[in-house]
Order: structure tokens, then C-alpha cells, then sequence
């Protein structure tokens, strides 16, 4: 139980270091693109997104999500070994929907992250005037603090640091999507798994001892309410924040798709749809 423990513990440290760094960025690209007056969509889509990640960072402090899935294993455990053939098919239709939810998000965050390394490096390639010019940036999506720093003549260095970050970021981002989906589809899952046993009782299909058993009942569905009312204030800014950066985000696409000319931008902007996809037609169900 010790080791169980610390390691919970070393992983929230590291969720919590990967989050005030991804946030730090955010916010540091947030004022450099303001000062310069440039990507005003961009900047409100940085803006959006860092408060969006502020959310749920308060989510999980304040949920101990790391412990929470610990209850889920036990619960899991005490689902297989239940006699209901109905609660065991519910339950393991809701665990692979959200498989499939999470599956397909790691496939289209790993198309997102590959195009948008071939496309840097690609355009890094293509471009060799950052050491030339002072004004100059290789490829417009990286993070341009490291100008001021006399470091020019390191471009592969300077390349490879701003791709990991960004990379990281997204990898960061959709991870936690997961994490959210994969905790609103096993509430969901809990509540029918109470339906079907509160049908079962209702349709005279007895218990041996009926009163320890609706003792058990009520705590399970007092714990569940209390875990709905914990997720639903903080989680309802979430959704709208969310919907918010995909009306951004449609519009962007929009606009880029008219003007991308090269083979590794369209292959962006396709690996974007994808992510705009999941996040409009695949989020809803998870909720």
C-alpha cells in the first residue's frame, strides 16, 4: 500500500510540473503575441486554452484524480464478481466505448504531434535564414522566447527544444481529455449499474439479507451524487470553454485551408480536423 501510494504521489508531482510548465508557455506566448501585435485569433485561442488548463488543474487538485482511480480498480473487481450477467454486460459495454474513445484520441494526438514535427523540421530545411536574418523565425509555430538570446547560431538546438514543448503540450492536452472522458463514462456506467440493480429488486428478484443490501445501495448512490455535484460546477466551464476554442478553431481551419499551399501545412490542418473532429462528435458521449 506504501509503495502504492508514493508512486501516486511521484505521478501527481509530475502531472502537476508538466501542468505549470504548459501553462507557464501558454502564457508567456500569450504576452509575446500581444506585445507584437500579430495572430489575434491565435492569441484568443491562447488565452481560452490556458484557462481552460487552469480548470482542470483545479479539477484535479480538488478531486485527487490519481486516487480516484484506485477506487475504480476495486470497483471494477467487484463488478466481475457479481452474479449479474446484466450489470457485467453494461459495464463492460461502457469500459469499451471509452476504450475506443481513448484509442481514438491517442491515434489522432500521435497524427497531430508526427505532422506537426515533419512540418517543422520540413520548413526548417526548406528556410535557412534564421542565422541570417535577426527577424526572421524558422517556422511560425515555435516559441519565439528564445530570440532574445543571442542563440541563433543553434537552430537544430533551438528547433528541437520548441518541438518537444509543443509536442509535449499536445500530448499533455489530450491526455487529460482522456483522463476526463474515461471519469465522466464510469459515472455514467455506475448509475446504470444501480438502475439494473434497483430494477432487479423491484421486479422481486430478492436479496438474503435485503436490509444490509439497500444499506449498500444508498451509500453507493449517496457517493455517486456527491461525485456528480463535485465534477459539475468546475466541469460546466470545461464544456464551455471547450466549445468556445472548436467555434475558434473552425474558423481558423477555414480560413487556413484557403491559403495553405504546401504538402506539409495541408497535412497540419487534415491532423487538426481529425482532433476538431474528436473533440465536437466524440466528447459529447463521454459526458
Amino acid at each position: 500500500m506504501a509503495r502504492k501510494q508514493m508512486i501516486c504521489h511521484n505521478y501527481t508531482l509530475v502531472v502537476h510540473f508538466l501542468y505549470f510548465l504548459w501553462m507557464l508557455l501558454m502564457l508567456v506566448d500569450f504576452v509575446l503575441a500581444v506585445r507584437n501585435e500579430e495572430w489575434t485569433l491565435s492569441s484568443a485561442t491562447i488565452l481560452i486554452s490556458y484557462y481552460e488548463m487552469i480548470t482542470k488543474f483545479v479539477i484535479f487538485r480538488k478531486n485527487k484524480v490519481p486516487q480516484f482511480f484506485g477506487h475504480v480498480k476495486r470497483y471494477e473487481r467487484e463488478i466481475k464478481s457479481s452474479n449479474n450477467p446484466r450489470i457485467i454486460k453494461s459495464y463492460r459495454e461502457h469500459a469499451f466505448f471509452c476504450n475506443k474513445i481513448n484509442w481514438g484520441t491517442m491515434v489522432i494526438t500521435n497524427m497531430v504531434v508526427c505532422s506537426f514535427v515533419i512540418g517543422g523540421i520540413t520548413e526548417d530545411i526548406k528556410s535557412k535564414e534564421f542565422s541570417k536574418d535577426e527577424n526572421c523565425r524558422p517556422y511560425n509555430m515555435m516559441y519565439h522566447f528564445w530570440l532574445p538570446f543571442g542563440v541563433r547560431d543553434k537552430e537544430p538546438v533551438i528547433l528541437i527544444i520548441n518541438v518537444l514543448i509543443t509536442t509535449s503540450g499536445m500530448v499533455l492536452y489530450n491526455s487529460i481529455l482522456m483522463i476526463l472522458g474515461a471519469w465522466f463514462e464510469f459515472l455514467v456506467s455506475q448509475m446504470r449499474v444501480l438502475q439494473i440493480t434497483f430494477s432487479a429488486i423491484t421486479n422481486g428478484y430478492g436479496h438474503s439479507d435485503m436490509n444490509q443490501y439497500l444499506k449498500e445501495l444508498i451509500v453507493e448512490h449517496k457517493y455517486i451524487i456527491r461525485l456528480i455535484q463535485k465534477f459539475s460546477h468546475l466541469v460546466r466551464y470545461v464544456i464551455l470553454m471547450k466549445y468556445l476554442l472548436n467555434a475558434i478553431a473552425v474558423a481558423a481551419v477555414a480560413v487556413q485551408l484557403l491559403l495553405v499551399k504546401n504538402p506539409e501545412g495541408s497535412m497540419f490542418l487534415a491532423s487538426f480536423v481529425c482532433t476538431l473532429y474528436s473533440h465536437i462528435l466524440l466528447r459529447p458521449h463521454s459526458q
